[in-house]
């Protein structure tokens, strides 16, 4: 007589989607039963042919499956109690004392490969699969992206022992940078004697020299550490440079690219460069120049301090209230997490509008100023110090569910470069680069209640609604503006029995002849909507021409408790559901 268990087992096999996911209780059965089936094929059988006999329905082979079917269904209960074990529950990466739920497998032929040998307290330790993997996209520019399970170090103590164990567990790789501008603005930290670095948030270039290596980072604010002097105002961010040891005597240049946009050229001569710190305040730098053809600033510091340029604040080439917002940069999420220490920020009114980093030409023209400012191998390329590897950073699907914080301090950015010789010398500075127009929006109505995000500028944008749970990506065939406005006001009354479980997302783009594609990813904040009836909630996008519209072929992901979705033209955006489903505050 067969095991009762038998064909509850066979149930959980039929209805399995054949997939290796962390959820599924089809692929905790099929990993027991494959298992049992070929602990019991002869020796003389092997996996391909009884695949071969299972396809062309062999009766020996049947009986031999079904008999293995038993098997596995009387292990089951034995081991779990159940037959209905998720595979993440019992399928685990173990690293050190991080233990996390595992997809794939190595039972049949698995695409993503994730075997194991050792079964103890109910748990398979995965302990064979991919090791390093990258995946290369060649065009114009190299996109790369790697995984390194668990992590690039075999030291438990390491800060990179499991810092990749997320990405196998979730599937993904994070970017590998080769570019030399891209490793600078995102390397976090750099060793030598002569680092080259790139602050985040400024098209500008920077050196830090020293008689002996040393460690440098740099950091951008939009708040000044101080009251800035008496009449002045900022046309840039606050750039810190950060020097360990703090006593090692530098020298720091930096050259700063001000864009037309900012100040016009009959204005130019009158920007400054000052320097900042907790015990001589703000002061101006002696040494400084600025080429009105390629609109360089450059100048040159003792000490490690922050830096601005300041002048009047007429000089600045829009007074508008939309001027800060037409010409900021998106700060990526990753510069809000990383937090520099020991630089207390004071609230301004006079808050700084950012340069546009990615303006045709001022990388160039910033590049070969740096180039010119080198003419000699660094002795650490003989073998000494002041190599850094090449940066790498995530990539983050789940930024869905990562929320904008007010904070705007940037991620430490540099590089190392070849030290100077006594007679390093500025070469001659590059030709005048032309930029483009700022993007042009409608300005904000004035509402207090309505926040703007900052604009971007490029053909694959993403930008994160201001205090919104999500993401919203933007891309098109030629660079574009674009900006998100939050509202927790409709633009028009909701349909009918509905209600907002987001505010409103509004995304704006300047170019209205070019085709672009939005890609909407919105997740309710937690404590507003009940777990039972999350996966209902539906996003709807709303226009003046045809108001509130469902969005067609939206997908929900309940690991991330995200809704995504696809459009063709910027609108409003939100996630609406039945009033009945909102938790009570």
């Amino acid at each position: 007589q067969a095991h009762p268990d038998l064909q509850p087992g066979l149930d959980t096999l039929r209805n399995w989607n054949y997939v290796a996911d962390t959820e599924s209780t089809g692929m905790t059965f099929f990993h027991v039963y494959w298992a049992t089936l070929k602990s019991m094929l002869p020796a003389t059988l092997s996996e391909g042919a009884l695949l071969d006999a299972i396809a062309a329905g062999d009766a020996e082979a049947q009986t031999l499956s079904l008999k293995a079917a038993e098997q596995a269904a009387r292990l089951m209960r034995s081991e779990f109690g159940s037959l209905s074990v998720p595979w993440g529950e019992a399928h685990r990466f173990v690293r050190g004392k991080q233990s996390t739920p595992a997809a794939g497998t190595g039972s049949g032929d698995a695409i993503f490969i994730a075997s194991d040998a050792d079964f103890s307290e109910k748990v398979w330790r995965v302990n064979y699969g991919y090791a390093y993997a990258m995946v290369v996209k060649l065009g114009e520019t190299v996109d790369t992206a790697s995984v390194v399970p668990f992590g690039a170090s075999e030291d438990p103590d390491s800060p990179h022992y499991a810092d990749q164990m997320d990405l196998i567990r979730e599937r993904r790789m994070k970017v590998v940078r080769f570019d030399p501008e891209d490793v600078r603005r995102n390397a976090k930290l750099a060793y030598g004697c002569s680092v080259r670095f790139s602050p985040t948030g400024l098209p500008a270039s920077g050196i830090v020299r020293s008689g002996s290596p040393v460690s440098v980072g740099s950091a951008m604010y939009t708040q000044p550490p101080a009251q800035l002097p008496l009449g002045l105002a900022t046309f840039t961010v606050y750039t810190r440079v950060m020097v360990e040891p703090a006593s090692a005597p530098v020298t720091v240049d930096l050259s700063v690219y001000i864009p037309p946009e900012l100040c016009p050229e009959e204005h130019l001569s009158s920007l400054v460069a000052f320097a900042y710190d907790d015990t001589t305040g703000w002061s101006r730098l002696d040494a400084q120049t600025i080429d009105p053809a390629t609109r360089i600033l450059s100048f040159r510091d003792r000490r490690a301090r922050t830096y601005a340029i300041l002048a009047p604040a007429e000089y600045r080439a829009a007074q508008e209230s939309d001027m800060r917002s037409r010409v900021a940069l998106t700060i990526p999420d990753s510069a809000i997490r990383e937090r520099v220490p020991k630089l207390s920020s004071l609230k301004s009114p006079d808050a700084p509008p950012p340069l546009v980093p990615g303006a045709p030409g001022a990388r160039e023209a910033l590049q070969r100023r740096a180039q010119n400012q080198q003419t000699a191998q660094s002795p650490q390329d003989e073998g000494g110090p002041g190599q850094t590897p090449v940066a790498e950073a995530p990539a983050t699907p789940q930024e869905v569910a990562t929320q904008t914080s007010p904070q705007t301090e940037a991620t430490p950015s540099q590089t190392p470069e070849a030290a100077p010789t006594p007679s390093t010398t500025d070469g001659p500075l590059p030709p005048p680069v032309q930029m483009p127009a700022a993007p042009e929006f409608a300005p904000s109505d004035g509402s207090s209640r309505v926040r703007q995000g900052a604009i971007a500028w490029g053909s694959a944008l993403q930008l994160r609604p201001p205090g919104v749970e999500g993401i919203i990506k933007v891309s098109a065939d030629k660079p574009v503006g674009a900006r998100l406005s939050v509202s927790p006001d409709p633009p028009r009354p909701l349909p009918e029995n509905l209600a907002a479980f987001t505010e409103f997302v509004q995304v704006e783009c300047s170019a209205k002849d070019t085709q672009v594609d939005i890609e909407i990813s919105l997740r309710p904040g937690k404590g507003t909507c009940s777990e039972a009836n999350l996966e209902r909630l539906e996003l709807y996008a709303f226009d003046e021409a045809r108001g509130w519209t469902k969005l067609p072929e939206q997908s929900f992901d309940p690991k991330l408790r995200g809704f995504n979705a696809k459009d063709s033209r910027p609108q409003w955006y939100v996630l609406l559901g039945s009033p009945a489903w909102l938790l009570k505050p």
